[in-house]
């Protein structure tokens, strides 16, 4: 191989690495309780009154006799996830992190989809937003409104 290939080879690996870094710090973040908010105000959900955490929030629909219980779980290894307690009754837990969901902490499973997306992301193939951060849902069992929410759409709201 000439020297004039071997550098127009490590030019064009210097350009692309270049312009991956430069993708991969642009990754917008998602506000997370706004995105939940907005996700399930359009299934006709409405944030409690006096919510004081926003790790941890809860909506009501008026067809629903209990609200759907929504909390915000970091993914990283050391942190530890509180779903390994019992639901409250009439209540089913699940974990929801982009288009899939677990009905018990699955935390590799989770970093392995974020990992996935993540990558996608750099390529622009992915329409998720992968942010470190699943949910976890306490979803009142007879509330078909709660079953119509595409969870999918908190990771694909931008932040504005």
């Amino acid at each position: 191989m000439s020297a004039f290939a071997i550098r127009v080879l490590l030019a064009a690996m210097l350009v692309a690495t270049i312009a991956v870094k430069v993708r991969a710090a642009v990754v917008p973040v998602i506000d997370m309780p706004a995105a939940i908010s907005r996700t399930l105000g359009k299934n006709g959900f409405s944030p409690d009154a006096g919510e004081p955490a926003r790790q941890s929030m809860s909506f009501s629909n008026p067809t629903c006799r209990l609200p759907v219980k929504v909390q915000t779980v970091r993914l990283y290894f050391g942190d530890g996830i509180s779903g390994n307690r019992i639901p409250e009754p009439g209540y089913v837990q699940n974990f929801v992190y982009l288009d899939r969901e677990w009905g018990s902490p699955a935390r590799f499973e989770m970093r392995e989809e974020w990992l996935k997306h993540r990558l996608l992301v750099l390529f622009g193939l992915s329409p998720y937003v992968p942010t470190p951060i699943a949910l976890q849902i306490a979803v009142p069992v007879e509330c078909p409104a709660a079953d119509a929410i595409d969870w999918s759409r908190v990771w694909r709201e931008e932040a504005e």
